[in-house]
This record gives structure tokens, sequence and C-alpha cells, in this order.
């Protein structure tokens, strides 16, 4: 593989750490608030994260995954906002993970 495609999987790479990092931050620093308002910060956390990668390497394509992968953490959030994973949850979250 060539370095620069190297240079560029690890940018990318590291955005999107960073995003789920930023979003499970922001997720618990408003723990105990009401769960929309939880999953929209962190989404916003994260968005804000991926978007200024994407505008340090001058490439919005960059952004174009988020749009695949926030989908499971937020539906994990939501599966688990009540406590516990019942059988509809679990059915969702395979859905959202085969999309």
């Amino acid at each position: 593989m060539p370095s620069e495609r190297r240079r560029l999987l690890a940018w990318v790479g590291a955005a999107y750490v960073l995003a789920l990092a930023a979003g499970l931050g922001v997720g618990l620093l408003l723990r105990g608030r009401h769960p929309v308002l939880v999953a929209a910060a962190a989404d916003v956390a994260a968005t804000l994260v991926v978007f200024g990668f994407s505008v340090a390497r001058d490439n919005s394509s960059l952004y174009d995954p988020y749009w695949s992968l926030a989908p499971l953490p937020m539906a994990v959030y939501w599966s688990l906002s009540d406590g516990a994973i019942g059988l509809r949850d679990a059915l969702v979250l395979l859905a959202v993970l085969a999309w």
C-alpha cells in the first residue's frame, strides 16, 4: 500500500475515533438528561470533529462515511437508554447493523 494511502487511512481512522470519543464524552456529560437531547448533542459533537478533519484535509468526502457509521452507536445508545435490550431492540440493532 502506498504511503500516501496509508496516511490518508490513518487520518480517516483518527477522525472517526475522535468523533466517537467526542460523542461519548458529550453523552456522558449529559447523562440523565432526555435521550433525544443526549443523542442530538453527541451527534453534533461527532459531526463537528469529522467536519474539522475534512476542512483540515480540504476534502469533504471524508465526511461521507459518517452517514453509514453513525447510526450504529446511536442505535446502541437508544437500545440501552431504558436499561435493558429487549427483543425489539435486538432486532433494530441487527437491522441497523445489516444496513
